[in-house]
């Protein structure tokens, strides 16, 4: 049952695969926040309201400030906080291109992890993902946004996991592939 826990150093191929499944476990990860992200995005942008959590606070709250700015929200939201919309409604459109700048940081850092050098775009991600819980951290109620902070926090965990994964797995010698005897009774080495 709790097979994660178990140490893998005495069976080299167990302990490459659980290193793998580490680092496979960061990159997918950002992926999903990507994703998640775009679509909470697209239910704002649709719907005008909602908030899904798994989703990134930065491109999410970016959003957001420029639907209020560029007058989206109801006329009672706007006499309730006492503000005016100062953009055209079409300047929504800069504010939209920002939060997908900034998502397609994340789909860079989860592109060129696959290669090597994955720690630094594994360390770039981590450091947007920091930038990202800080501003789920300090933009709402801690009530209202316990599950979104908890979820922030677990990807911390996994990106930080993730780059120590793949140190390990640089540093681990090379895997030797198995030989097989060929039809003519010698031996030749498998490919592929």
């Amino acid at each position: 049952m709790f097979d994660f826990l178990k140490n893998y150093k005495d069976d080299p191929r167990m302990y490459r695969a659980s290193l793998y499944t580490r680092f496979s476990a960061a990159r997918i990860n950002m992926l999903l926040v990507v994703i998640f992200t775009a679509v909470n995005i697209l239910t704002l942008l649709l719907t005008g309201s909602g908030f899904l959590p798994f989703t990134a606070a930065i491109p999410y709250q970016i959003v957001v400030i420029g639907m209020a700015a560029c007058g989206f929200n109801t006329d009672e939201y706007y006499t309730q906080t006492g503000t005016q919309p100062v953009f055209d409604k079409g300047f929504i459109a800069v504010f939209i291109i920002i939060a997908l700048l900034i998502l397609t940081l994340f789909i860079l850092c989860w592109l060129f992890s696959k290669r090597r050098g994955a720690d630094k775009w594994l360390g770039f991600a981590l450091a947007l993902m920091s930038a990202d819980t800080m501003v789920a951290f300090l933009g709402g109620n801690l009530s209202t946004n316990f599950v979104d902070i908890i979820f922030h926090i677990l990807i911390l965990i996994l990106l930080f996991s993730g780059i120590g994964a793949y140190k390990k797995l640089r540093s681990l010698p090379r895997e030797e592939e198995p030989e097989e005897e060929n039809t003519e009774g010698g031996r030749y080495r498998r490919i592929g």
